[in-house]
């Protein structure tokens, strides 16, 4: 997810680690992985639907970044950049090279804005 309008994004990513944690990447700046709370115990499940809820305020000095699985918070950390503008959002599979397929779904996909954000 992206605070940018041009094609240089400056992205906030949501992952699955080789582990099987979702975590937060590029946080608190592009190319960095500090994060505020990690779970380490709550692993992804396979082959069944898993809800996934963020929460992203794009803020300087107040930016926020969070990520629930089925309603637990697995991943947390501060954004420092941005100016509250969320621009974009891309779902979508990346892998490494030695995984040569893979089958991703969406479904009920919903971005809105909370009050006070």
């Amino acid at each position: 997810m992206d605070h940018t309008t041009s094609d240089e994004w400056d992205a906030v990513l949501v992952n699955l680690s080789d582990q099987g944690f979702v975590h937060l990447m590029h946080v608190p700046y592009n190319g960095q992985g500090e994060r505020t709370f990690q779970t380490s115990t709550l692993r992804f499940p396979m082959r069944q639907w898993v809800k996934l809820t963020v929460a992203l305020h794009f803020d300087r000095e107040h930016g926020y970044a969070a990520v629930w699985q089925d309603d637990e918070l697995v991943s947390r950390a501060e954004v420092k950049r941005g100016e509250g503008l969320f621009t974009q959002a891309h779902f979508g599979l990346y892998a490494p090279p030695s995984l040569s397929e893979g089958v991703i779904y969406n479904d009920d996909l919903m971005i809105k804005e909370e009050p006070g954000e």
